[in-house]
């Protein structure tokens, strides 16, 4: 097989889990390990030595913005690797030896510790517009940070969202247009430790939302819900 050869087999090969190891092969690359099984029951393992392509300088800049500053950055499999399964390990080294990929996150998770850090070391609401530079995310989690109204922007740039965490005491009412607007791939919403957001606006981002699966509404709400013994209200048709 040449290097730019694309590998064809009719064996179904189902990716199980993966796993990234913390070292680098002399060459640089970065170590993945995929476990799968084929449509058979016939176990087998990968590993995967992948250089990436360079980030932008921006791109770059908030990736090391983020790690340096307590924020859980989890990378996701580049594609096309899956495809590859099929082949034996020697011909998956020699395919991935002239390759290079995008290198992509699916969850970056801002835990409330920030809170604690140093004022220097810490995330703020006006950090948050470098996310943006990470369009490919598909969860996102915010613990306790002031976060203003206006500082949501940036998820109008996160096309491939299926979970948002947001908690921020100082979000308001004024939010509701910019959560409106999110990403019809969201699946999950949670605003419980957003606690100036009032029931009605949460209703009103839900049945803006649709294709929510679900949403939970600031915490001091749930309570109230639970002891009317009723539901949110039902999606549009």
């Amino acid at each position: 097989m040449t290097p730019d050869a694309t590998p064809k087999s009719s064996a179904t090969m189902l990716a199980c889990g993966w796993s990234w190891s913390s070292e680098r092969d002399w060459m640089g690359r970065a170590i993945i390990k995929g476990d799968f099984e084929t449509s058979e029951g016939e176990k087998s393992r990968r590993h995967f030595k992948v250089r990436y392509k360079s980030n932008s300088r921006a791109r770059q800049k908030a990736i090391d913005f983020f790690r340096s500053h307590g924020a859980d950055l989890l990378s996701d499999v580049p594609d096309g690797l899956v495809e590859l399964a099929n082949l034996s390990q020697r011909d998956i080294d020699k395919h991935l030896l002239w390759r290079k990929f995008n290198q992509v996150f699916s969850q970056l998770t801002i835990p409330s510790l920030n809170n604690y850090y140093h004022h220097d070391c810490r995330i703020d609401g006006k950090d948050l517009h470098r996310i943006a530079l990470l369009p490919e995310l598909r969860s996102l989690t915010i613990i306790n940070m002031e976060i203003a109204d206006h500082q949501l922007s940036f998820t109008s740039s996160l096309q491939h969202l299926e979970s948002l965490i947001l908690y921020s005491p100082i979000l308001t009412d004024r939010c509701a247009e910019t959560l409106s607007m999110l990403s019809p791939t969201l699946r999950i919403l949670d605003l419980q430790g957003s606690s100036g957001i009032s029931i009605e606006t949460a209703n009103l981002i839900r049945l803006r939302l649709p294709w929510l699966s679900r949403l939970y509404p600031p915490s001091q709400f749930m309570k109230q819900i639970l002891s009317q013994d009723c539901q949110p209200p039902p999606l549009p048709r």
